[in-house]
């Protein structure tokens, strides 16, 4: 069974705001992003758009370490062409992803057949 949860289950110690790497002058920022939420949806709001449509009604199929690989691969395949900007960032991500993956299989293996019925590799069904 998936253990991941929504945004709005985990505990938060601090706002939306507060994870931005904000300049020198935070009220501006602030202002900023108070108008840009009037036109669009925040990323958080995307993301828990995402969450309730695919992943919350088949949450028992997946396992936390799936939605981390399954963001971070999607970020890779967005980065050429849509976000050029973060393909460094992107990277670094992956490679802790994949270091996680090869270095840690053993836990990963063990939550594998908890989460897909003794059978690891229905997880590529």
């Amino acid at each position: 069974m998936g253990e991941a949860t929504t945004p709005d289950e985990r505990p938060t110690e601090t706002s939306e705001h507060d994870k931005l790497p904000f300049g020198a002058d935070k009220q501006a920022t602030l202002d900023l992003i108070a108008k840009v939420d009037l036109l669009v949806a925040s990323p958080e709001k995307r993301a828990l758009r995402i969450w309730e449509t695919i992943f919350k009604p088949r949450a028992d199929e997946f396992s936390t370490w799936d939605l981390a690989c399954f963001c971070a691969e999607t970020l890779g395949l967005l980065s050429g062409a849509e976000f050029p900007h973060l393909q460094e960032d992107i990277k670094k991500l992956l490679l802790l992803i994949y270091a996680t993956h090869y270095k840690n299989f053993e836990v990963i293996a063990d939550a594998d057949r908890m989460n897909y019925n003794g059978n690891p590799n229905d997880v590529h069904k």
